[in-house]
């Protein structure tokens, strides 16, 4: 994507909280989801911490990154404050270059 002619904008979804940061409880409800999803097609196969996916995105030229977790997503586009719903330290992140790279 970074290679790409401006403007570049690319958007995904990861999950950035590492397991060992969870809660025991929670940590079962992602593992039970994991395998749920894995089923379905669609395996988890890595998790990001943001600090990391941002400069890697920077590093490929990518110098807009805006990462928003999924309780400020919840609260920005619903409107009200969404405390504790997002077990799995979900984020979408966006990264983009508006200009020709030097």
């Amino acid at each position: 994507m970074a290679a790409h002619a401006a403007p570049v904008n690319v958007v995904f979804d990861y999950y950035g909280e590492p397991s060992a940061a969870l809660s025991p409880r929670l940590r079962a409800v992602r593992e039970a989801a994991t395998r749920m999803v894995a089923e379905l097609g669609e395996p988890w196969l890595s998790f990001f911490a943001p600090d990391d996916i941002a400069g890697e995105l920077r590093a490929m030229g990518l110098d807009d990154v805006e990462d928003v977790a999924g309780p400020d997503l919840l609260a920005r586009y619903v409107g009200e404050p969404a405390v504790g719903v997002d077990a799995f330290g979900g984020h979408v992140i966006r990264a983009g270059r508006a200009t020709a790279r030097r």
